[in-house]
């Protein structure tokens, strides 16, 4: 009984437990040893603690370099002598940097070991591979210069005395060291207070044409057959960055040596991307995600579209497209938001801001001002197409309630500007970039503004043709109806998708290119089965039907406000419909439309008092319709 049943489990449990405080203790003691060892040491020996001490910070050990006039290195040959850091830095592809030889006891000045100085760097010396790593990525190295890693060769050594510095590299690095010294020092003039940035306001550029880039504009200079030559209004000088305090000025000042974009060049990329717009195949070359790529080509009823259009927005836009936005709410976005920035003494490209009390702070971002700049406009490294005097964020601590959006249609005609779309094209959830020309009243200059907008705050220039639409819906059709076939789906594929990683490449139908306007991740039999259960299953299509409903909806409305028989040509006719929708702003304003639109047969036959006098209920009625649909049916 005692060596066996209950009672030795119990045992052996209790011997387990011991052995663990044991095992716990014994460590425990261990610790404490040691540390009373190092304890003791420093105490016994006392030297130990002071060359702890006594390690040379890395500023220290840039000293001690820069003690040494000559850099330890001396090429063989007989009339050869010692270089300086900079001769050796240019020998290993350095420019710009100062490179010292490492010593050693036994083998003296040695190129196996070598400590780099770099411009961008006064923290710590670097080693040679550190160095050229960040040289890389600074773009002043080319990828595949490795020579002299790690020590150089006999026969490099031996050819060491006729080496010639790379002279292309070697200008590329002193000019753009120049370049960070010349920003560096005229950054140290500039201490960002208020009066410096009141000073900036109060001076500026001489006198220059101001114009706009309103469709108005637009359309006379292309009335007139050429487009202004004499530069405009240039946009904010490097005294506005300089004086708040910019981080980004070497993109500031690529506007100066003509390798970016002034207002004027803006305005002229705005004027002739609105005439290419009205040429483009936009059943080729829009994006759009797969429920709007499906509703914008789902009917050929005009007034359909117009209808769906109201709703969702327009569905097919394109990254880089030219379009038409509201210019009044465009212009108060900008103006609220520099007066925001100058008032509370912000940077214009602010990024996090929050309330701290009465005013306001801009928190610290791990973003840097070029990398916030070119990320808003979707993009993965920078082109001058990102440069923006002003970077208006969606929303901040203190915007006003009252201040409008690029997010409701545009109605007011002889408001209409001119945008560049910079992204958001193929978002589902609308979220827009447009850069355009806004004149800041307070800084009394035209600016290039970065705004944000929704789908239902642009307007496209031309919208698809029935031509178009029967193309486009030819290969969703095709496509749709290889579903089960995988080597077709393959072929068919670039016509109808896109993968978001390369919507922004060149669009096309050659080799290498896609023209399809559905970007997605799924897989092509994803995107094939949706589209034939959505559009093209003969036993119910779930999106046709929905349109199709909404149609009959739409003209059982038509038919309750506009019964009489000589009204017939009035329901048919789509430029009704769009006044319809244009004729209201909201429930408490009315925005008159102009019956002259109607041509004149249909004006004296049918647009009478009575129909005027039921016109504007008409249009509240439908656009609550069209809102609804947009609701009952997000996807």
């Amino acid at each position: 009984k005692w060596l066996g049943g209950r009672r030795t489990s119990r045992i052996g449990a209790a011997a387990l437990v011991l052995v663990r405080k044991i095992a716990r203790c014994c460590m425990r003691g261990s610790l404490l040893f040691c540390l009373a060892g190092a304890a003791t040491s420093f105490v016994r020996e006392p030297r130990r603690l002071a060359l702890l001490q006594a390690m040379p910070t890395g500023k220290q050990r840039i000293a001690e370099l820069e003690a040494r006039p000559l850099s330890g290195h001396t090429p063989p040959g007989e009339d050869s002598v010692e270089w300086t850091p900079e001769q050796l830095a240019e020998h290993f592809g350095l420019p710009g940097c100062r490179v010292w030889c490492a010593w050693h006891k036994t083998r003296g000045y040695t190129l196996n070991d070598v400590k780099v100085v770099v411009p961008w760097d006064d923290k710590k010396p670097l080693s040679l591979a550190r160095a050229k790593e960040e040289f890389r990525a600074r773009a002043l190295l080319d990828e595949e210069d490795d020579s002299g890693a790690g020590g150089l060769s006999a026969a490099a050594r031996s050819a060491a005395s006729t080496h010639e510095p790379n002279a292309k590299k070697s200008a590329a690095g002193r000019a753009q060291r120049l370049r960070e010294v010349e920003i560096e020092a005229e950054a140290k003039k500039w201490s960002g207070t208020p009066q410096e940035r009141q000073l900036t306001l109060m001076g500026g550029t001489a006198l220059v044409p101001h114009r706009s880039v309103s469709v108005a504009d637009w359309q006379y200079w292309k009335g007139e057959g050429a487009y202004p030559t004499t530069p405009g209004v240039p946009g904010f000088e490097p005294s506005f960055f300089y004086a708040r305090k910019h981080s980004a000025m070497n993109r500031v000042l690529e506007r100066e040596a003509d390798e970016g974009m002034t207002c004027h060049e803006w305005e002229l990329e705005l004027f002739r991307g609105a005439d290419k717009e009205l040429t483009i195949n936009r059943g080729d070359m829009a994006q759009s995600c797969q429920c709007l790529a499906t509703a914008g080509v789902i009917t050929n009823d005009q007034i359909g579209q117009q209808a769906i259009e109201w709703g969702f927005g327009w569905p097919l836009f394109r990254n880089g497209e030219v379009v038409k936005i509201d210019g009044a709410a465009a212009h108060a976005q900008a103006n609220a938001w520099f007066n925001f920035c100058e008032d509370n003494q912000l940077d214009l490209w602010a990024k996090e801001i929050s309330r701290d009390g009465d005013g306001f702070t801009v928190r610290p971002s791990n973003k840097g001002d070029a990398k916030y700049a070119y990320e808003r406009c979707g993009r993965s490294k920078w082109d001058k197409t990102c440069f923006a005097d002003l970077i208006v964020k969606n929303s901040w601590a203190g915007r006003p309630d009252d201040l409008p959006r690029l997010d409701t249609r545009p109605l007011d005609e002889n408001n209409f500007q001119l945008a560049k779309i910079q992204k958001g094209a193929a978002d589902e959830n609308g979220h827009f970039t447009v850069t355009t020309l806004c004149y800041i009243e307070r800084a009394g200059r035209n600016a290039v503004v970065h705004l944000p907008a929704t789908r239902h705050g642009l307007l496209p220039l031309k919208r698809i043709t029935e031509e178009e639409r029967i193309e486009t819906l030819g290969r969703f059709r095709e496509f749709a109806e290889a579903r089960n076939d995988d080597a077709k789906l393959k072929q068919l594929a670039r016509g109808v998708m896109v993968h978001p990683s390369r919507v922004n490449q060149k669009r096309g139908r050659g080799p290498g290119q896609n023209y399809g306007i559905i970007v997605t991740r799924d897989s092509p039999e994803s995107v094939a089965r949706a589209l034939w259960t959505n559009m093209f299953n003969p036993e119910g299509a779930r999106a046709t039907k929905i349109i199709q409903d909404f149609l009959d909806d739409i003209y059982a409305l038509m038919a309750e406000f506009f019964p009489a028989a000589h009204h017939a040509a009035l329901r048919r006719d789509p430029k009704f419909v769009e006044m319809a929708l244009r004729g209201v702003i909201d429930d408490e304003s009315e925005y008159e439309p102009n019956y002259d639109e109607l041509p004149t047969i249909l004006k004296s036959l049918t647009f009478n008092d009575d129909v005027a006098k039921s016109f504007t209920a008409f249009g509240k009625v439908l656009r609550d319709r069209c809102i609804t649909l947009r609701k009952e049916h997000p996807g």
